[in-house]
Formats: structure tokens, C-alpha cells, sequence
């Protein structure tokens, strides 16, 4: 059986029905389990009961773990990556490690984001890997990217990495989803 992971950089206001419906589809299932990652807005229960709300009309079961750990949302699937969550700066964390490689999320929303995860991807003190701008996410299989998506026009998801020397930002363009 193939490891399905689908790795999305969304607030929760836009985790619409739509974006939700589309997860539980990736999923093959007729009645899939669905978790929410709180953690990037500090378990705000503003988020969680959108979330839910969100998920009412669906055929899903969903779920949300009541924990704050040490790195957020996205981020925390992937071996390393950048957030501003702790402390209150942009610095490098540790993920679990279930996806190979780095992460930025809010690639788009964030000044600071996009030159620093560049500049430590090309200094090597980050793994090359995955930025999302808001509203884009990434469905793995086996590690490998299958399908990227967009909840929002102008939402990309980019591969960065080093070649010949220098820093390399190649837009994986996403199928849009309503």
C-alpha cells in the first residue's frame, strides 16, 4: 500500500469545503480520516472550529490533535525547514522527517521567507526541497510528488535547490480546485 501524505500551506479560513472535498477524494477512500495541524496559529480554536464547520457536509471524519509543538503545520512533515513560530524570528527547525528534504511555507505572504530559504539552501545549511505560497499544497506519495494544487490564483509551490553553484527556484505550477 502506497504512503499518501498531501502537505498543504493554508490558513484556515481558506480550507474551504472545496479544498477539504478534494483532500478526501487524493485519499481513494470512501469515508476518509482527515487531521487538522493547528499548530501554526498556536491551536487557535477560531481555526479548529472552522475547520470542523468546514468538514460538516462532507463524508470525512476530521480531527485535530490539541498540542503545540515545536514546529508548525506543513513544516513539521519534512526533515528541516524555516518558521517564525519559535521564537518570534525566522529560524531553522527539525521536522519528523517523514518527507525528505526542506520546507518553507508562506512563501508568498512573508518578506523574509523566500530570500532566507534561499540563502540557506545555497549556504547548504538547509537540505534542498518545497516552498508554498498560501493557499498552494503539495500531495506526496512514496515521497514523490503526485499533484500540486492551488485554492488561489496566482498560488504556486516551487522546488529550490542548487545547481552549478547557485540557488535555482523552479515553479511546480498547480492545478487549480474549487
Amino acid at each position: 500500500m502506497k504512503r499518501r501524505e498531501f502537505i498543504v500551506s493554508i490558513s484556515a479560513a481558506a480550507l474551504g469545503a472545496a479544498f477539504i472535498r478534494y483532500m478526501a477524494v487524493l485519499t481513494g477512500k470512501s469515508r476518509p480520516k482527515l487531521c487538522y495541524l493547528p499548530t501554526a496559529s498556536a491551536d487557535s480554536p477560531t481555526g479548529i472550529i472552522t475547520w470542523y464547520r468546514n468538514c460538516a457536509p462532507l463524508n470525512v471524519e476530521p480531527s485535530h490533535p490539541s498540542f503545540c509543538p515545536s514546529t508548525a503545520g506543513s513544516l513539521c512533515w519534512f526533515e528541516e525547514g524555516t518558521t517564525d513560530s519559535r521564537p518570534k524570528e525566522l529560524t531553522v527547525v527539525q521536522g519528523l522527517g517523514f518527507l525528505k528534504g526542506s520546507h518553507s511555507p508562506h512563501y508568498d505572504a512573508e518578506p523574509g521567507r523566500r530570500p532566507l530559504y534561499q540563502k540557506l539552501i545555497g549556504s547548504g545549511q538547509l537540505k534542498p526541497g518545497y516552498a508554498c505560497d498560501n493557499d498552494a499544497g503539495i500531495y506526496f506519495e512514496d515521497n514523490a510528488v503526485r499533484r500540486v494544487v492551488a485554492a488561489r490564483a496566482g498560488a504556486k509551490v516551487y522546488y529550490v535547490s542548487v545547481a552549478n553553484g547557485r540557488v535555482v527556484e523552479r515553479v511546480i505550477e498547480p492545478e487549480m480546485i474549487s
